[in-house]
């Protein structure tokens, strides 16, 4: 899957979360923090689509995500989330855990950080996009009947 399809899933607006490796501590940690927030995401009608670095990854995969394996690294450095690294002479690339609000196949906001308080942010931000449009809706109905 290349970062034109990831921009352009179907469902408005959505979360997509990058992950590394599961299997390492601190990105285990950021899985289930997402996992605790399953029940705001599905009341709110958002949906979060997780890009995992390793394919084999099965551990503790949460049924209310949609995950994403197949990457190349060209997503990564489209999205500018990995930093090539020199340790002891030898090149390394590190890929960083964040995540994006999408709508209409436009990056509204990038999170840097993974915690409560960007994961809010990021809800109430995809919520106000999902409402905009059915605020226009209600609008334009309105202005019609105030017409008749």
């Amino acid at each position: 899957m290349n970062s034109r399809e990831l921009l352009e899933l179907e469902q408005n607006p959505y979360i997509l979360l990058f992950l590394d490796n599961l299997y390492k501590k601190r990105i285990c940690e950021y899985h289930d923090l997402f996992n605790s927030w399953t029940n705001c995401f599905i009341e709110a009608g958002i949906q979060v689509f997780i890009v995992k670095k390793e394919i084999k990854d099965k551990r503790d995969l949460n049924p209310n995500f949609i995950y994403i394996d197949s990457c190349d690294n060209e997503v990564y450095s489209d999205f500018h989330i990995y930093q090539k690294k020199s340790i002891f002479g030898k090149e390394q690339i590190i890929y960083k855990s964040c995540f994006f609000v999408i709508y209409e196949s436009k990056i509204l906001k990038e999170f840097k950080r993974i915690n409560q308080l960007t994961l809010e942010k990021a809800l109430f931000l995809a919520i106000d996009k999902k409402n905009e449009k059915n605020n226009k809706k209600i609008k334009k109905m309105i202005d019609m009947n105030k017409k008749l």
